[in-house]
């Protein structure tokens, strides 16, 4: 299985949204062992950097990003990131 890194801010709405749809589809047994790291870009600016990204969250599988937020992103559309995302991991 390949590795999800997602950085996220606190307080972030678009990340408490990836967080619940990664949450929802881990209830789904074909997701249920797909594991993200979830890093908190302010508590690890210099792992943040070494990624090409702007907005949160962003989600990377094996360092190739599969997504970034962009404002106005819906959860419906957060929800499928996540979980194209998660199964780009299992691919």
């Amino acid at each position: 299985m390949k590795k999800i890194i997602a950085f996220t801010l606190r307080g972030c709405p678009y990340c408490y949204s990836a967080q619940e749809a990664y949450k929802k589809l881990q209830q789904k047994p074909e997701y249920k062992d797909v594991a993200i790291d979830w890093i908190d870009e302010e508590e690890h600016p210099d792992l943040a950097t070494k990624y090409d990204h702007y907005y949160c969250p962003s989600l990377f599988v094996d360092g190739k990003k599969i997504y970034e937020a962009h404002p106005g992103d819906n959860d419906d559309y957060i929800y499928g990131m996540v979980e194209n995302a998660m199964h780009e991991a299992l691919a």
